[in-house]
């Protein structure tokens, strides 16, 4: 399956100039399409990435489904000929009845929605918003109902990284179909509280993607290198990061042709402590 990428250059969830929320599809510098134009430029990349032989369209970049004219997006999406269409969402819109069987009316066939921990609090703290998580809970529950296949995008935020195995359990008592684990970055740590180190969150990683692999679940994994990972590395997927290209692997590693490189914001964040090249031979 050849997936894209699109920014639909929809409003966030949440406001603020921390890290990168896990929806957003601006690059390092902010860069974002204006939402007045977002219609006409989602338009044409939807058209450009199915022309480009794209089999499946991932749409994020903020929270799409906030928009008024999101439903006419997306079944303009369809027209053109999208026949997997994947949106990213906070999940508020989805959580409403009848909204998610409106959402795949218009065509979806995937929802992706962000957990930011296993309980309301850490969530909801995360997110700055009460409420927010039952919102998120609600949203994959009625996703599922309307026949919508779920991810939850997991995000490896600092207060919460420890998290990571609870909330893997948490969201299969929900039956999901996969976990996408999303480290948030940025660049300076005393700014935003938000910055886990790869170092430290690599193994909690890896240790929640046991448990999903375990569930026969589909698991991918962005913004870490293959070094804190170990053999969770072979989930790790590029080109669909919001925080901008990742690498280049370090020249002496084993696992460089697994490895998508250290994000280079996290270098700025955290420098390459207890990031070093593999010597062991990749599973």
């Amino acid at each position: 399956m050849t997936r894209a990428s699109l920014d639909t250059g929809s409003p966030c969830h949440h406001a603020g100039d921390g890290p990168h929320c896990v929806l957003c599809g601006a690059n390092a510098a902010g860069q974002r399409v204006p939402a007045e134009n977002a219609p006409i430029a989602v338009d044409a990349a939807v058209r450009g990435a199915l022309d480009g032989g794209a089999t499946a369209i991932v749409l994020r970049g903020g929270d799409l489904l906030q928009r008024p004219d999101a439903l006419d997006m997306l079944a303009r999406a369809t027209q053109f000929g999208a026949r997997d269409i994947e949106v990213w969402t906070a999940g508020r819109a989805l959580a409403r009845a009848g909204a998610a069987e409106a959402v795949r009316a218009a065509g979806v066939t995937r929802v992706a929605i962000p957990l930011h921990g296993d309980t309301a609090a850490a969530h909801d703290w995360v997110v700055g918003q009460a409420g927010a998580f039952q919102q998120a809970l609600a949203a994959l529950k009625r996703a599922r109902a309307a026949g919508l296949r779920t991810t939850v995008l997991a995000s490896v935020v600092r207060p919460t990284y420890r998290q990571l195995g609870g909330l893997v359990q948490k969201a299969l008592a929900l039956q999901v179909d996969g976990f996408r684990f999303i480290r948030v970055d940025g660049t300076e740590r005393e700014r935003n509280p938000l910055l886990a180190p790869p170092a430290l969150a690599g193994p909690w990683v890896a240790s929640a993607v046991v448990r999903a692999e375990a569930a026969r679940r589909r698991v991918a994994i962005e913004g870490l290198p293959a070094c804190v990972l170990g053999t969770a590395a072979a989930h790790i997927e590029t080109g669909l990061s919001g925080s901008g290209e990742q690498g280049p692997p370090c020249a002496t590693c084993t696992w460089r042709a697994r490895c998508a490189g250290m994000p280079p914001l996290a270098v700025v964040a955290h420098g390459w402590t207890a990031i070093e090249a593999r010597r062991d031979v990749p599973h």
